[in-house]
């Protein structure tokens, strides 16, 4: 059938592991990909939802890329902050006009797998360190 996207009231694409602390309904919309190029379709579905959910009312589509390492395995967390960073350039790759007109932000953080880990920022996110 036919993918409904009306009544959509999620906040953000969460792209990637997805946040285990999150368990509310409807808060996000989720593509969990390796790539962008094997989770195309889904990512569409999202950009389509929230360019009626957010860009007609000027607002930007929000993107939370989040992925978790081993912290036990060296140079886990590099190879995972690596992959955010190409997930990252592959989004704005795919939607250059969206990126263009500031309509598309991407923050990027990683996270050890064991439970109760702290989230870590990566450092090169489209938003500073107060959330704009």
């Amino acid at each position: 059938g036919r993918y409904a996207d009306i009544g959509h009231a999620e906040r953000f694409i969460s792209i990637g592991d997805g946040f285990e602390e999150v368990h509310l309904r409807n808060l996000a919309y989720f593509g969990h990909m390796y790539t962008v190029e094997e989770g195309a379709a889904d990512m569409d579905v999202g950009i389509k939802i929230f360019k009626r959910l957010n860009v007609v009312r000027g607002l930007p589509i929000p993107v939370a890329i989040h992925y978790r390492y081993d912290d036990q395995v060296p140079g886990s967390r590099e190879r995972t902050v690596t992959r955010c960073r190409r997930v990252k350039a592959a989004i704005e790759a795919r939607y250059p006009d969206l990126v263009r007109d500031g309509l598309l932000v991407c923050g990027m953080t990683v996270q050890a797998k064991q439970p109760g880990s702290d989230l870590e920022i990566v450092s090169d996110n489209d938003i500073d360190g107060h959330g704009h």
